[in-house]
């Protein structure tokens, strides 16, 4: 069984009730569900959230809910213990995930349309262990600085001064991580900064215009001029 889960906590510090904020008529957390319900290769769609008004309104969308406990919904939560917790609710039932599709709340993607079945499609063929969305890094951290010592210094030592010898490099945007079950329920891969994806992850390329993760107000007021750009 092939399963999406959304997490969408209630709790955020910086941006309160962002995944119930109204952007083009739509809650932003619906935008991940109806990506969601394109996809051709899920079985099931569930919304993991500790908010009973987030919880209504994905139900209103078509999502199923799964209840997260206080103790995986704090500003420091890691997002794959949700995911985790979200498996183990499932096969109580005695049915097996086989892939989880983990999706955030707080993202819009516009295309393409059909990503989560490429992830799904691409971690099977490739027999990889888990295929995530990337986007292009434009502040290339070759030419960053950091200050050590009061003094302004290189944060990465390079010798390349043109643009064009960059190497491109690319960052997890969020969208959609593509995980096999056994990778993600695998002891050995939790702690650390994207343990759970595995050490055989590979990747899918968002154009930036067509992904926007939404974390602020800020984010949220860029996010419509980029809707309605769009």
């Amino acid at each position: 069984m092939n399963i999406a889960v959304i997490c969408a906590r209630g709790g955020s510090k910086r941006f309160p009730d962002k995944h119930l904020q109204i952007i083009r008529g739509k809650h932003l957390i619906a935008y991940s569900i109806l990506l969601a319900k394109k996809s051709k290769l899920l079985d099931r769609i569930i919304v993991s959230t500790d908010s009973e008004q987030i919880a209504r309104v994905a139900e209103e969308y078509g999502a199923e809910v799964i209840k997260r406990p206080a103790s995986l919904a704090g500003d420091a939560s890691a997002i794959d213990d949700a995911y985790r917790h979200a498996v183990h609710e499932i096969e109580k039932s005695g049915k097996k995930v086989e892939i989880l599709v983990g999706m955030q709340g707080n993202c819009i993607v516009l295309e393409p349309v059909d990503i989560i079945d490429r992830c799904i499609s691409k971690l099977i063929k490739e027999n990889a262990e888990s295929v995530v969305t990337l986007i292009e890094v434009k502040e290339h951290p070759f030419w960053t600085k950091i200050i050590r010592d009061n003094r302004v210094v290189p944060f990465y030592p390079t010798d390349i001064y043109r643009n064009q010898d960059l190497p491109k490099m690319y960052r997890l945007d969020g969208s959609v991580d593509a995980i096999r079950r056994d990778v993600l329920m695998n002891p050995k891969n939790r702690g650390g900064l994207h343990k759970y994806l595995g050490t055989n992850m590979q990747g899918i390329l968002i154009k930036e215009n067509k992904s926007v993760e939404i974390d602020t107000m800020s984010d949220f007021k860029l996010a419509n001029m980029f809707l309605n750009e769009s």
